[in-house]
């Protein structure tokens, strides 16, 4: 499978672009998250893996233009596949491991949504890479309610076209 990963490039900008993506053998696009950021406008890559939420639409992308290149890519024979963060949301301009004033208050009002605000210092040491914080508020995945939120926004990507995820920080 060939991939071409688009990185920091706007949906509207894919989507113009999608005959020539498939003039050249690709199968897939991998597009930036989609979530939305701590902050607007095109600044350093690193931005975009900082979301706020489990919605859709940035600075990259509406909902409705997602919905639109998926169909668009699926007449050329394309598939989109989401960056998805998870992992973790936004930092806090003061302290990273406090989730920044934008993220979702559903989340942040929730205590059993966050791990304990530990960095990791010993990437050898499992019990830290999966526990502890990368010096960003980390999200607890073993909560089942916020499970459910996350499998929610999974599902309302397929449903506007997306056919595969690449999963940012994932930790097993």
């Amino acid at each position: 499978m060939r991939i071409l990963h688009l990185f920091n490039w706007p949906l509207k900008d894919i989507n113009y672009n999608l005959d020539k993506i498939a003039s050249q053998n690709f199968n897939a696009i991998q597009i930036n998250p989609i979530q939305p950021l701590k902050e607007d406008g095109y600044k350093e890559w690193w931005m975009s893996y900082q979301p706020c939420s489990f919605k859709i639409g940035n600075i990259y992308g509406s909902k409705e233009e997602l919905i639109e290149l998926c169909k668009h890519a699926k007449e050329k024979n394309l598939m989109i596949f989401a960056d998805v963060v998870c992992n973790h949301m936004a930092g806090s301009v003061f302290d990273d491991l406090v989730p920044h004033e934008k993220v979702d208050k559903n989340l942040t009002n929730n205590p059993n949504f966050w791990k304990v605000k530990k960095n990791i210092y010993n990437w050898n040491n499992r019990n830290e890479v999966i526990n502890h914080c990368m010096n960003l508020p980390g999200l607890n995945l073993s909560n089942k309610e916020l499970q459910k939120i996350i499998i929610e926004f999974l599902y309302e990507l397929l449903d506007c076209g997306i056919e595969g995820f690449r999963f940012d920080a994932a930790k097993t």
